[in-house]
């Protein structure tokens, strides 16, 4: 059998969970799944189709079998058919054949009677029967099928005149009550009326054929109609279809989904490596966080404008995983910042939490919230000849401005970020708000009655990526923007794979440029970046460098599960 595939992974699958791939071929199948991670739910599907058969050995069988008792005697099954059969036959020629003198008397009786009713008392027992059939009835007639609607007792009884309309009154009542009437037209001659009957249908009431796409009637004929009572006029049209918003954006959403279900090359691996400085994956979106269904560990090592005042030493780390059992993702996150020789020094932590939710087949939305906790520690032998600091790109600050001394070494602080990330088959996109709280910075000065506070960093995150049908070729373009306090910014990047060799590049609208390159195995990866950025202390651009370096466990055998909401 060839290697996984889009064209046969079907056919993998299949076999994954009858247990007939050896080690080598299970292996192979993960590492696909491990690119192609929208796969997921195509594995999810087997594995819950597979039934394990239930082996149940009831005790104490020897109970069940009763003592030999002496046999009756049965009587053949066949003889008892041809018994039986013979009966039937017997009964059904001999039985008295008195229908069709009974159905002759009734048709010669109903037409004598016909000859000599009045005309009022027909005129009536078409009314009941026609309020009857009127309150019984829950169907709605269509004028392209029908010329009229014809009200009379039975076959012999004389037309409804305008008695039926003049007491049938418009009532509010339910929808299952309602007759909904395209057109009302009373003409009942029938072909053995006289002349007489002809003259009686001039006072019935017509509804002419130029109103009756114009009119749409609801009656119901009360069990206390009066004669006399007129039916209003000028009725308004009534639909008894509704169509809701919920129901078209249901069928919305079932086209879009048959829409992505096409080939179109396009896909969404859920990891994504973006080249804005210092920033990783989960800076980028918190909610990228239990994407795949293998734990990673990724760390990004960075040294900022070094050799320059305001240099900078930083490493981060994340572990992220996914949850089966309450259906999430987590991650867990450190980082510490060295800022000119030690004069600031900056570590904190962080939770983040994200529920991956299934909008239908195609769409995955997942939110995610992120709980921070650090500190700043300051050398105050090392402030003396500082003016200003720029731990952040193109946000400088203020550091004493007054010369004073700071009164303080240490600085606790804790905020919280909320994130929202949506993914496709062919796409993904996503946003992300950052420092809710307004945290306390009031580290660079002695300024404590009105301290310093952080401002609301804010990302917006989009891309794709183009896979060869051979597997060997990769291209992912994407674009975000990056705003935070005075830094406001947008990059536009691509990361382009073959094989095993990376390559990526970014640009951003203040003309910051970075390249990557880099090493990608199935679990295991390396990533050297190049960047010159435009620094706002010094007043021009300056080189970087950070390594990334990432792990992957091996891919979770256990089927990934989702929050549905329907």
């Amino acid at each position: 059998m060839s290697g996984p595939s889009f064209s046969n992974i079907d056919r993998w699958f299949f076999e994954y969970v009858e247990g007939n791939l050896s080690p080598e071929q299970e292996a192979q199948l993960e590492a696909f799944i491990l690119n192609h991670p929208e796969l997921e739910l195509d594995l999810d599907a087997w594995k819950s189709a597979t039934i394990e058969p239930a082996y149940y050995e009831f005790p104490n069988q020897n109970t069940l079998l009763q003592p030999d008792k002496k046999k009756r005697r049965v009587i053949p099954f066949f003889w008892g058919t041809v018994g039986t059969v013979s009966i039937a036959l017997i009964l059904f020629f001999l039985w008295p054949n008195n229908q069709t003198n009974k159905t002759s008397h009734q048709s010669n009786s109903i037409n004598n009677k016909h000859s000599k009713v009045h005309h009022s008392s027909a005129q009536n027992q078409s009314f009941t029967a026609s309020k009857t059939n009127v309150k019984n009835s829950n169907y709605s007639l269509n004028h392209s099928n029908l010329s009229g609607i014809h009200y009379q007792a039975n076959r012999y009884s004389t037309p409804l005149s305008n008695t039926l309309l003049n007491s049938c009154v418009q009532t509010n009542i339910e929808p299952e009550d309602k007759l909904s009437l395209n057109m009302i037209s009373i003409n009942s001659v029938t072909e053995n009326e006289n002349s007489s009957s002809v003259d009686r249908l001039e006072n019935d009431t017509l509804v002419s054929t130029a109103d009756l796409d114009k009119t749409e009637l609801l009656i119901t004929v009360p069990s206390n109609t009066e004669k006399g009572t007129s039916l209003p006029k000028n009725n308004k049209i009534v639909k008894n279809k509704e169509i809701t918003l919920l129901n078209k954006l249901e069928k919305s959403v079932n086209h879009l989904n048959e829409f992505m279900e096409k080939s179109v090359g396009l896909k969404n691996t859920r990891d994504h490596q973006v080249h804005v400085p210092g920033m990783s994956q989960i800076d980028a979106n918190f909610s990228s966080a239990g994407d795949v269904s293998s734990t990673r560990f990724r760390s990004l090592t960075r040294a900022q404008w070094a050799g320059k005042q305001n240099q900078q030493l930083s490493t981060n780390f994340s572990l992220d995983w996914y949850s089966k059992s309450i259906r999430s993702g987590f991650a867990v996150q450190g980082k510490y910042i060295y800022y000119s020789n030690g004069v600031i020094q900056d570590w904190n932590t962080a939770l983040v939490y994200s529920p991956k939710i299934a909008l239908s087949r195609s769409f995955l939305i997942e939110p995610g919230i992120r709980f921070k906790m650090g500190n700043k520690m300051l050398d105050e032998s090392k402030v003396f000849g500082i003016n200003q600091v720029e731990i952040d790109r193109t946000n400088s600050l203020d550091f004493y401005p007054d010369g004073s001394t700071p009164i303080g070494k240490l600085l606790w602080y804790k905020d919280i970020g909320a994130s929202l990330l949506l993914h496709s088959k062919w796409f993904y996109a996503g946003f992300q708000m950052d420092n809710l709280l307004h945290h306390r910075d009031n580290i660079y000065s002695n300024n404590i009655s009105n301290p310093r506070k952080t401002g609301t960093h804010l990302n917006l995150y989009a891309g794709t990526d183009y896979e060869s049908k051979s597997g060997n070729f990769a291209f992912a373009p994407y674009f975000m923007y990056d705003q935070f306090e005075n830094r406001k910014e947008a990059w536009g990047g691509f990361n382009f794979q073959c094989k095993a060799l990376a390559l990526g590049g970014a640009i951003s609208s203040k003309s910051n440029l970075a390249l990557s390159l880099g090493l990608r195995l199935q679990k295991f990866s390396v990533t050297y970046q190049f960047d010159n950025t435009y620094s706002q202390l010094l007043g021009y651009k300056a080189i970087s460098h950070q390594v990334g370096l990432t792990i992957n466990s091996k891919v979770s055998r256990t089927p990934r599960r989702y929050i549905r909401l329907n």
